[in-house]
């Protein structure tokens, strides 16, 4: 047994204990259960039943950022799209399991407790025993059953990433009323990671979309006998469409969820999207109080920017952190910060650079292979940028100098070497290393040449969309002019780019990348070929994907290869962060790619009657801020309300 698989098998079972373990129902203060003032006369008139018997026997116990809160009030807020991020992370962060909020794993969230096997491929879930949808239904195993049918389903195309694997689709088998399984035909030892986040294709949990009391009436394996009639009373032309529409998180107020608001208002139908608290929601306060406080939130739907932002500076948005928070807009929110008592909330950034360089280290011409193999001339190309200037000139002082690396901000992932070496602007030491790479000899314009007397010139290709890496690779051509390096600018739309990425044609790509903090480990194609979103090895991630057009990687990308399936046998996020931090040694050691800048000034802003908002949250679109704050205890103090 090796040390890594003892390590395995030691952490799944702290796995388990920690994900069941500190969630069952306490006592409360007083030893009863409190509900928001507007659901009494509901309960005294029968259209409601008790809480006691909405909540279920295992409620999740919420522990205040700032204080207990009070029920009331109306949340303003903002969305572009029917698929904006931004009503997804607010109020329809309730996946099985969720981020706990250091990022340094999950915790239980809808699901009760979770197992996983040995090698991360069966994950057993456990539901609490008596949660119910926002309609009064109860939530069971069958919902899950049904709800993966449906994700499976050929017609649909119900976008649900985190159940598939390289081995295809997981299987989800009911093993009681309240637990199921997940089954991957390979070790997934980052689907609870997955899972945990929101991710622009998906948007959720794909088993909790589909309740199966309300969404089996539109599919015709359930509903044979009906199905044309709903299609023909919906004016849709085929039961696909109506399907699809009845599931929408937010254009079909009639869709029972386990979120903490309800659509009433939904998106299509007016200039606003609405939410009403759930009665059924399954979270409460340290002293019994059933969340949301908020009564309802209110997104203002804008297709402006401007317009959005003019909503802002007149305090008519409450909290935001999508669209409008921009390092341009922060100078015009501060101009009126003091008159509207708003408050701006730190988001610590996942840049893991905003301008990398990838030397394609199997482009095919021999002589030029040569010098892009080449350790010393890479160093050498990174002492010659002036970095504070680039930084400075492109992101107007919102960026820092720094390789591509994870952020110090985690401290489980980051390396100072990756981060940090090579980063001085030094002339002097560039000419050095370039001259020991063997690249002394020159042309009569000044120009260093390759071993077949022919001029070195690199030729960065960079995507039309993406006008600050244009200027960052313009800014690197003329310091490397200085230092006898000729460069030349390949601007080409993103759909090219990518085919010529892939075709393994580049010679040097520039993209930019998140995955500076536990992102990292979920997007790990910056620091290993294990994807095609890089530029050094394109050939390597084929080989380590099984595809054609492949070349054997050299014996440190292979180790960093076997490391990453290692680390997808365990589901232990501490475990993955051990492993990973060793294929970001090799990664600093192999140096295949420069940094330029990474962002650093990432913000929201709230009122400050918005409470129990944290002023400094996880920044990172695999995050999902505000979700993992527990936005149903978010509360307003305004006296208006008392």
């Amino acid at each position: 047994m090796t040390l890594h698989h003892l390590r395995r098998t030691v952490g799944t079972a702290a796995l388990t204990l920690a994900l069941a373990g500190g969630f069952a129902a306490v006592a409360t203060a007083d030893g009863h259960l409190h509900q928001a003032p507007m659901l009494d006369a509901m309960v005294a008139s029968g259209e409601l039943p008790p809480l006691a018997e909405r909540l279920p026997a295992s409620p999740l116990v919420i522990e205040a950022i700032e204080e207990v809160g009070e029920y009331g009030g109306t949340w303003r807020t903002a969305a572009s799209s029917r698929t904006d991020s931004w009503m997804y992370r607010t109020i329809n962060y309730d996946h099985l399991v969720m981020w706990n909020q250091d990022w340094t794993g999950v915790v239980p969230n809808v699901a009760e407790s979770v197992e996983a096997n040995e090698d991360s491929t069966v994950f057993t879930f456990t539901l609490r025993e008596g949660h119910r949808w926002s309609d009064g239904t109860p939530l069971t195993s069958a919902d899950m059953v049904f709800a993966m049918e449906m994700l499976r389903d050929p017609n649909l195309g119900i976008p649900s990433r985190s159940y598939r694997n390289a081995a295809g689709w997981a299987t989800v088998e009911a093993i009681d009323e309240r637990t199921f399984t997940v089954t991957f035909g390979e070790p997934y030892g980052t689907f609870l990671q997955d899972l945990s986040r929101v991710s622009s294709s998906e948007m959720g949990d794909g088993l909790l979309k589909l309740p199966r009391h309300y969404m089996a009436q539109f599919h015709p394996d359930y509903n044979p006998d009906g199905i044309d009639a709903l299609v023909e009373e919906s004016g849709f032309d085929s039961w696909v469409d109506l399907f699809n529409a009845r599931w929408s998180s937010y254009q079909n107020a009639g869709k029972p969820t386990l979120a903490a608001w309800v659509i009433d208002d939904p998106f299509g139908e007016g200039t606003q999207v609405r939410a009403v608290r759930n009665p059924y929601y399954f979270k409460i306060d340290e002293e019994g109080n059933q969340l949301p406080y908020i009564d309802d939130v209110v997104f203002q739907v804008y297709q402006d920017n401007e317009v959005m932002l003019l909503q802002a500076l007149a305090g008519e948005i409450d909290f935001h952190g999508r669209h409008i928070n921009t390092v341009p807009n922060r100078p015009l929110l501060a101009d009126v910060a003091e008159q509207l008592g708003m408050e701006f909330i730190r988001l610590i950034p996942s840049s893991a650079n905003e301008g990398a360089i990838y030397f394609n280290q199997t482009f095919e011409e021999e002589a030029m292979r040569e010098v892009l193999t080449s350790r010393d001339f890479r160093a050498g190309l990174s002492h010659a940028l002036d970095r504070e200037a680039i930084c400075d000139t492109v992101f107007a002082g919102a960026a820092v100098p720094r390789q591509i690396a994870v952020s110090p901000e985690f401290p489980p992932l980051y390396n100072e070497q990756l981060a940090n070496q090579h980063l001085d602007y030094d002339v002097d030491l560039a000419n050095q290393l370039m001259d020991q790479a063997g690249f002394t000899e020159r042309d009569n314009q000044g120009f260093r040449l390759r071993s077949d007397g022919e001029r070195i010139t690199l030729v960065i290709q960079v995507r039309t969309d993406k006008q600050d890496m244009i200027d960052i690779a313009d800014l690197a051509s003329r310091y490397w002019a200085e230092v006898g390096v000729d460069v030349q600018l390949d601007v080409v739309e993103r759909s090219l780019s990518d085919q010529r990425r892939d075709a393994n044609q580049h010679m040097i790509l520039m993209e930019d990348h998140s995955s500076a903090l536990a992102d990292a480990v979920l997007a790990a194609a910056p620091y290993l070929p294990v994807d095609d979103d890089q530029g050094f090895g394109i050939p390597w991630f084929y080989w380590y994907a099984g595809m054609d057009n492949a070349q054997e990687p050299p014996e440190q990308v292979q180790r960093q290869i076997a490391l990453y399936r290692e680390m997808g046998e365990t589901s232990v996020p501490a475990e993955q962060f051990e492993i990973f931090a060793e294929i970001l040694q090799i990664t600093a050691d192999n140096f295949f790619a420069l940094g330029t800048c990474s962002e650093e000034i990432q913000y929201a802003f709230k009122l400050d009657h918005m409470r129990n908002v944290p002023d400094v949250m996880h920044g990172s679109f695999a995050f999902a801020p505000p979700g993992p704050y527990h936005p149903a205890h978010f509360w307003i103090d305004d006296e208006s309300l008392r």
